[in-house]
C-alpha cells in the first residue's frame, strides 16, 4: 500500500542535441569507481583520491528557447526550457528518461527517477521501471492526482509540496524507515526543504521561519549542516555527508560531516551539493567547484544555475545553453549499455 505523509511547509526547493565537444585539462589516474545502477550501494569515493582530471565538456541547446534549470543524479540528467519542455538524457533505465508529453514550470531528478510539476500544478514521475534483475519502483512515482507547488525526487521517495503548504512524503516505506524519524520529529513553519539522495544514502534538509537549518538523514543522522550557525539562511542544498546554505545576499558556506573539501564560504550565485563534490556560480558567472570536481577545469563563460550529480555537473549558460563536465565517460560508458 502507498503512504504518504504530511508536514506543514510554506516553499520547497530543492535528449537533446549535443552540440559540440570541447577538451579541458590533463589526464591523470582515476577513482575507481564502478557503475553499478543494478540496487543500491555503500561505495563512496573518496573525494580527496586521485581522479581523472581530463574532461569532456558536452552543450546542448532547446533552440529557440535555451533552458531555464537542469537537474543532475547518479547517471542522468534533465533541463527544463523557458517554455517548458523538458529534455532528459544519460541512463535510460527503468524510463526514467522517457518524459511524458506535457509543459512543465519545474524539474527534479532522484536516483530511480525523474520528477517535474505541470504548469497546470500537477505533480508527475516517470521511470521507477523493473528489468529482470531489479525492481526500482518503490512507491515514488505515484504521487496522488492533486495539484502540487514544488517537487523534489529522491531516492526511494519523493516528496511535494502541495498549495496549501503541506509537504507530502511518496513512498512504499515510513518516514522512520525512508529517514530514521517519525512524522512528528519534522519541524512545523519550515519556508524551504532539500531532498538529497546518494546511493546508500537519504537526505532531507529544511530551513524554518526564522531561517535555522534542520537535516535528517539515513542510515544515521548527520552533523553535516548548519545547526549551530545562526543565518538566517534562505536557500539550502544537500549532498552526501555536506549541506550547503546561502543567505538572501548570496553568501555561502558549506559543511562537511566527514571532513572532505567543500566549497570555500563566499558569494554565490548558484551552489548546489552533490555525492562527492560541490559547486558554485561566482558573481562574474564563472564556476568553481571542490571535492572530486576541484582539478576538472569547468567550462568557459558565464553561468546562471548549476546542479552537481556523480562525479560530474551541469550548468545553465547565460546564453540558455546546458554545459557538462567532469567524468562524463562513466555516465554516457553506462547509458551505453542500457
Amino acid at each position: 500500500m502507498k503512504r504518504w505523509c504530511s508536514w506543514p511547509l510554506v516553499t520547497l526547493f530543492t535528449t537533446s542535441g549535443c552540440i559540440s565537444h570541447d577538451k579541458v585539462g590533463d589526464s591523470a589516474d582515476s577513482i575507481d569507481t564502478t557503475p553499478d545502477d543494478t540496487a543500491p550501494d555503500d561505495t563512496v569515493p573518496d573525494d580527496t583520491a586521485p581522479h581523472d582530471t581530463s574532461s569532456t565538456v558536452q552543450y546542448w541547446t532547446s533552440d529557440p528557447d535555451g533552458f531555464v534549470q537542469v537537474a543532475a543524479s547518479e547517471y542522468h540528467r534533465c533541463a527544463l526550457s523557458s517554455s517548458g519542455e523538458v529534455q532528459c538524457w544519460g541512463s535510460s533505465r527503468f524510463g526514467k528518461t522517457d518524459v511524458p508529453a506535457g509543459t512543465y514550470a519545474q524539474i527534479s531528478v532522484g536516483r530511480w527517477s525523474s520528477c517535474a510539476i505541470s504548469t497546470d500544478g500537477v505533480p508527475v514521475c516517470w521511470g521507477c521501471g523493473h528489468d529482470d534483475m531489479y525492481s526500482a519502483d518503490e512507491g515514488q512515482c505515484s504521487v496522488g492526482t492533486g495539484t502540487a507547488a514544488q517537487i523534489g525526487a529522491g531516492d526511494f521517495f519523493t516528496v511535494t509540496l502541495d498549495p496549501s503548504g503541506s509537504l507530502q512524503l511518496w513512498s512504499d516505506s515510513t518516514s522512520e524507515q525512508l529517514l530514521g524519524i517519525s512524522e512528528d520529529e519534522l519541524p512545523s513553519g519550515v519556508v524551504s526543504v532539500d531532498v538529497g539522495t546518494d546511493p546508500g544514502s537519504r537526505w532531507l534538509c529544511t530551513l524554518d521561519t526564522a531561517g535555522a537549518a534542520s537535516c535528517w538523514s539515513y542510515p544515521e543522522l548527520s552533523s553535516a549542516y548548519p545547526h549551530d550557525e545562526p543565518g538566517p539562511f534562505t536557500e539550502i542544498r544537500t549532498g552526501i555527508e555536506q549541506v550547503c546554505a546561502g543567505t538572501a545576499e548570496g553568501e555561502w558556506t558549506c559543511w562537511h560531516d566527514g571532513g572532505g573539501e567543500t566549497l570555500a564560504p563566499g558569494t554565490y550565485i548558484d551552489v548546489d551539493a552533490g555525492p562527492y563534490a560541490s559547486c558554485g556560480i561566482l558573481p562574474d558567472g564563472s564556476i568553481l567547484c571542490a571535492g572530486a570536481l576541484a582539478a576538472i577545469a569547468p567550462p568557459e563563460g558565464a553561468f546562471t544555475q548549476i546542479a552537481v550529480g556523480q562525479l560530474y555537473a551541469c550548468a545553465i549558460r547565460d546564453d540558455g545553453a546546458v554545459a557538462c563536465w567532469g567524468d562524463l565517460d562513466e555516465v554516457e560508458q553506462y547509458t551505453s549499455e542500457t
